[in-house]
């Protein structure tokens, strides 16, 4: 039987058990609560720099900044994947979380770091059959309400979104758009989509969060060789691409197979590619990693 997983809390390490929030902390109270996920390759936690970096840009979106240690944070990310990739919790790789709180009136800031098993399940189903989308009632929250680059777990829109979209269809997720009708992002997910004739579209950068995933998108297409650009686009737009797919922390990148009522094929021969580069340039064939991980349980 596996361990129990090792978290990190205030400076100390405990079990993940262990960890708790006071119920008047504004992180709790109001949702503003500062996040970062980040997934190990072969027990390394991949791109901690970029992470950290847009982590530090929402802690000083929240005016946190003089309270939080990146060196701290640093070292305790290493140390929480070091010890839950120990044998005795059975995990090779993981996700990590790393959240930041206000804090309430009695007590300050509260630095939380834990890591949980990979979706394996979840995510084997995406590679082997892709995502449904559906468009929803619900908006992605504007820059006017706060910035697209804050990373937070104020997800109220998600949530409604991902429950609309599951109404509509079994199964689905919300493909949110903006307030002016454009595509943005999927719930905890960015969207890229493909044209022959224009290469790799994401929606412009104002309008979603700058996903490490979606960086990580842009290096493989420049190394492909496949043009890649940000521009608005509506949902009728979209209908006409070649290929949809999502790319975000744990499952890297999967094909969308429908958005409302267009279909396109799953596995599609430009997601392929990225599928394939992503897997040699870290190392671990992570779509085996996850269907290994569900017949094996």
């Amino acid at each position: 039987m596996a361990g129990p997983l090792t978290a990190y809390y205030n400076g100390e390490y405990l079990t993940k058990s262990e960890i708790s929030i006071q119920l008047d902390d504004v992180g709790f109270v109001l949702g503003t609560t500062v996040s970062e996920r980040l997934r190990t390759f072969a027990g390394a936690v991949f791109r901690l720099d970029d992470h950290l970096e847009r982590l530090m840009q929402s802690v000083d979106t929240v005016g946190l900044s003089d309270a939080v240690d990146l060196v701290e944070i640093r070292e305790a990310v290493n140390e929480v994947a070091h010890r839950n990739l120990d044998p005795s919790t059975g995990l090779k790789d993981l996700g990590i979380a790393v959240l930041i709180t206000p804090g309430s009136s009695r007590s300050g800031p509260n630095l939380i770091i834990y890591a949980d098993p990979l979706p394996f399940t979840q995510m084997s189903t995406w590679y082997q059959h892709g995502v449904q989308l559906c468009t929803t009632d619900f908006k992605q929250v504007p820059s006017t309400s706060w910035p697209a680059e804050l990373k937070c777990r104020s997800r109220m829109h998600y949530f409604l979104a991902d429950r609309q979209a599951r109404e509509k269809r079994d199964g689905a997720r919300a493909l949110l758009l903006d307030q002016r009708g454009f595509v943005a992002e999927a719930s905890t997910a960015n969207l890229v989509a493909y044209s022959e004739s224009q290469g790799l579209l994401s929606p412009h950068r104002e309008n979603i969060l700058p996903g490490i995933s979606l960086m990580m998108i842009e290096e493989l297409a420049t190394e492909l060789g496949i043009p890649f650009s940000y521009r608005d686009f509506t949902p009728a737009e979209l209908s006409k691409m070649d290929e949809v797919m999502l790319c975000s922390t744990s499952p890297c990148v999967w094909s969308v197979v429908s958005v409302d009522d267009v279909t396109w094929q799953n596995s599609g021969p430009v997601m392929t590619r990225l599928q394939i580069a992503w897997k040699e340039a870290v190392g671990l064939d992570f779509v085996e990693q996850a269907m290994s991980q569900v017949n094996a349980s």
